[in-house]
Order: structure tokens, then C-alpha cells, then sequence
């Protein structure tokens, strides 16, 4: 939850900075204002303001005298309060999974009426967790996964092992779809050369 600084298109809202700091103190009773601002993305002077509110509301007790020694302990209010936002924050995340998915399959549903079947996915990320669970649905063969990331490259991926993308000609798909939204275009440039080997190209 900690990555949500980098949203571009949804912004964190206070009912999302209240809840990362509930978090945050519930995972660490002595974690300090300068480790919430870090984990959360928000300067120091605005964790402590959410502090005090949470303090002057009971959600949160204080114990210690300085900033460099303060405890912090979620009251059972404060508790409660955790728990109600993270389930309306479940319930959102769900939603928008769902219309993600949901927009991932039409292009998907698309690619199959090209009377392509077998596929392999480029790039192991999120995308290709959401494209993974819709080709299942829709008829894909998903012969396998590659990455061009050597860290990940080995490692087990939705069941399949992530391979380098050496191994696309080897294993000769129909196509391979694009499933790294953020390196579209460079992927497609390191492979275009496939399309001469009657491999198709498809983004998502």
C-alpha cells in the first residue's frame, strides 16, 4: 500500500493516509514519525498532524516524552477505525480489479478473434496476473511467460517458470502479447523481428 505516491491517475486520499498510518503504528508500536513520512510518502510535519488528531480522538495513545522516544499503540477505537477503513479500501480495490480486468479481456477477446490461440506473455508483472486469469476464460494457450528482467527470470510465476526472451523462438508461438505496460514499445522493438517468423506481435 505504500506505493500509492506513485498513482497517477488516483491520488491518495486523507481516508487512505489515516489508514497507512494506523497501519503503520499497528505493525510497529516504537516506529517513528520520520519512518511513517518514508513509508507513506507524506513530509514529517503532516504525519504529525495526523498524530495529534488521531491522539485528540482516541484512535492512538502516546507514551514518551520526546519525538526520538515515542511509543505508539492503536486504542481498540483506533482499532476498529483500522479495520473499517481497510475493508472499505478491499472493497474499492476489488472494484477497481475488476474493471481492469474486465478492460484487459475485451483486448484479449480481440487478439482470439485473430484465431490466435497459443501465446506466450512478455513481461511478469501485475498485467500479466489480470491477463493470465482472462485467458483462461477467453480459450488462450499461454505456453509460457518471459522477462527480460534476469533478476526475475527462473523464479515461479502464476505456475510457470518466468523464461529469458531467447526462448520465444524455441518455443514458437502464434503471438506474443505485450503484457508490460510501462515498456510497450521498447519490448515490441527488441522483438519485432519475430513477426518475419511468422510469430504476430499483440499489445495489450
Amino acid at each position: 500500500m505504500n506505493n500509492s505516491k506513485n498513482l497517477l491517475f488516483l491520488q491518495p486520499t486523507p481516508s487512505l493516509r489515516e489508514l497507512q498510518i494506523l497501519l503503520e503504528i499497528d505493525k510497529n508500536k516504537k516506529v517513528s514519525q520520520n519512518s511513517i513520512s518514508e513509508a507513506v510518502g507524506i513530509a514529517p510535519s503532516m504525519v504529525n498532524n495526523y498524530l495529534k488528531d488521531f491522539v485528540e480522538h482516541e484512535l492512538v495513545l502516546m507514551e514518551g516524552k520526546t519525538h526520538r522516544k515515542v511509543n505508539y499503540f492503536l486504542t481498540e477505537k483506533g482499532a476498529a477505525r483500522r479495520i473499517q477503513l481497510l475493508s472499505k479500501y478491499m472493497v474499492e480495490a476489488v472494484k477497481l480489479y475488476k474493471n481492469a480486468k474486465f478492460e484487459i479481456s475485451e483486448r484479449l477477446k480481440a487478439i482470439r478473434k485473430e484465431g490466435i490461440r497459443r501465446v506466450v506473455f512478455y513481461g511478469a508483472g501485475e498485467t500479466a496476473e489480470i491477463a493470465y486469469t482472462a485467458s483462461e476464460e477467453i480459450g488462450f494457450d499461454v505456453l509460457a511467460i518471459v522477462d527480460s528482467d534476469v533478476n526475475r527470470q527462473g523464479a515461479n510465476f502464476i505456475g510457470k517458470t518466468i523464461l529469458p526472451p531467447s526462448r520465444i523462438r524455441i518455443i514458437k508461438p502464434e503471438a506474443v502479447i505485450i503484457t508490460s505496460l510501462g515498456y510497450t514499445d521498447e519490448i515490441y522493438t527488441s522483438i519485432q523481428h519475430l513477426e518475419g517468423e511468422n510469430i504476430k506481435i499483440r499489445k495489450i
